[in-house]
């Protein structure tokens, strides 16, 4: 399977995670939906053979030091790169500390947080090809 069809079938499965456990697990729901987020994005990126690493230092740094090629960061601030408005990159950097919140925090998340989010998330998983 290529890279951007391999990403994106990542980010349908967790996008439906999210959507599915939300209610009952709303810290698992907010992790999953940002990664949905973050590899329907890299997905695209593939698509448009973007190479983070000739763009940005911190991406270049963990190619050469760890092999890996996207970054949070990267991805975070470069959706401009795959079309994404400056109000889609927002809500994905909202996803992303959601996330934080619920992987690495004292605090919860609780299924309010999500209801809004998932929605505005969808919009931009639709346009990146991943769901719709």
């Amino acid at each position: 399977m290529n890279p951007e069809r391999l990403y994106k079938k990542k980010a349908k499965e967790n996008y439906d995670v999210a959507k599915s456990c939300k209610a009952t697990h709303p810290n698992v729901s907010a992790s999953r939906l940002y990664y949905a987020l973050f590899q329907g994005s890299v997905g695209e990126f593939e698509k448009e053979h973007v190479q983070p690493q000739q763009i940005d230092r911190g991406a270049a740094d963990a190619m050469e030091q760890r092999g890996q090629k996207w970054t949070h960061s990267f991805v975070k601030n470069n959706g401009g790169l795959i079309g994404l408005s400056p109000r889609q990159c927002d809500i994905i950097r909202q996803a992303w500390m959601l996330r934080v919140v619920a992987d690495y925090s004292l605090k919860e998340v609780n299924a309010s947080q999500l209801d809004e989010l998932i929605e505005r998330a969808a919009d931009i998983l639709e346009c990146l090809g991943v769901i719709g």
